[in-house]
């Protein structure tokens, strides 16, 4: 099994991506966790807290139990479709939200991406509470999730990719195309692959 970090600002289209992905063909099992919505659930009906309040050891807790149950699935490849930061707007505050304990859990970091306009454009029709509509914040978000993104990798020593949402099918043939290069070069796939034969 794979587990994938793909990460990206809000609104870039992480779970159109994904969702259309796992409705068309592929030569692998996967699944979706959709991680960044499960923490902002539970740090307000467990903690009680916003996502920037809480500490290492809740942001731990939380991902841990969502990793553990990655684990449990019968699939090829899990997808966290999450965000590695949270910021804070107004004040450029950025919390990292991927405990270091869980950064070599991931076999790929995938950032998603669009131009900042678009992305704005997006948000605007989209309507969505906790968005901001500042051109600078959301230019912030998409450099702070890549930039985090890269530490990460580079961290664990695993491979880093960037895709451009501008056109849809293009994002999920790239998406497509990179997992199936990581999991040709995990061994694990590779032995199931060979059982299911």
């Amino acid at each position: 099994m794979e587990l994938i970090n793909l990460n990206g600002a809000r609104g870039v289209g992480k779970s159109t991506l994904t969702e259309k992905l796992k409705s068309g063909p592929t030569t692998y099992t996967v699944e979706v966790i959709h991680s960044s919505k499960v923490l902002s659930e539970m740090s307000h009906t467990v903690y009680n807290l916003e996502i920037t309040q809480l500490n290492y050891s809740q942001l731990f807790e939380i991902q841990q139990n969502l990793i553990d149950n990655a684990k449990r699935l019968d699939k090829d490849v899990v997808i966290f479709d999450t965000h590695n930061v949270e910021l804070v707007y107004g004040i450029g505050k950025i919390k990292s939200l991927t405990p270091e304990a869980h950064i070599y859990e991931f076999g790929a970091y995938i950032t998603i991406e669009v131009d900042p306009k678009t992305l704005l454009e997006r948000r605007k029709n989209q309507e969505t509470i906790k968005r901001s509509l500042n051109l600078s914040d959301i230019m912030l978000e998409i450099s702070a999730e890549r930039n985090e993104s890269i530490k990460l990798a580079n961290i664990s020593n695993k491979k880093f990719y960037r895709i451009n949402n501008k056109e849809l099918d293009s994002a999920v043939k790239d998406l497509d195309e990179i997992i199936k290069k990581e999991l040709s070069i995990n061994k694990n796939y590779g032995n199931r692959f060979y059982n299911n034969k």
